[in-house]
């Protein structure tokens, strides 16, 4: 019995007695077979992915680190901020931690109408900010005219020099 070439007429499906083809159906068409290749490979491709992941899963659970990764990492240096409050834009001074837009906004508003602050002490004349404020930001806030700027963390500013007349 030959296999035919079309499917036959109705559901559009071959048997399995026309797929297994000549005398007797003991041997697979070509097809079939080439098929059936693809599926095997297929599975031993999905075989060999599996066993590597579980492999190397097994590596980092019993070793604790990744072997495939080793990077030296250089020790984080810590920069700390000191924003000038009398000379600081509001979009810097919300760098100050507690310090949103509403407040950095109010504090630029009252230097503007009262003048520059004289200590960090001062800043609390600003409404909405109370004395925790002042101290959550104390080492971070300055009013020595010097802007924005960055410090390594064992940095110790001197003392400004007293007013010359």
């Amino acid at each position: 019995m030959d296999v035919p070439p079309h499917p036959p007429a109705g559901n559009g499906v071959f048997t399995a007695r026309q797929l297994a083809g000549r005398a007797g159906g003991d041997a697979a068409p070509r097809d079939a077979t080439r098929a059936l290749n693809v599926l095997d490979r297929v599975l031993f491709g999905a075989v060999v992915a599996a066993a590597a992941v579980i492999l190397t899963v097994t590596v980092v659970r019993r070793t604790g680190h990744d072997p495939f990764v080793d990077v030296e990492v250089a020790p984080a240096r810590v920069e700390s901020v000191r924003i000038d409050l009398n000379s600081a834009a509001w979009y810097d001074l919300m760098l100050l931690e507690g310090i949103g837009e509403t407040l950095a906004r109010r504090i630029v508003a009252d230097r503007d109408t009262r003048g520059p602050l004289t200590s960090v002490d001062e800043l609390a004349r600003v409404p909405g900010i109370g004395l925790k404020t002042v101290e959550r930001i104390r080492e971070n806030a300055t009013v020595a005219g010097t802007g924005l700027t960055l410090m390594p963390e064992d940095f110790v500013p001197e003392p400004p020099a007293p007013p010359s007349e």
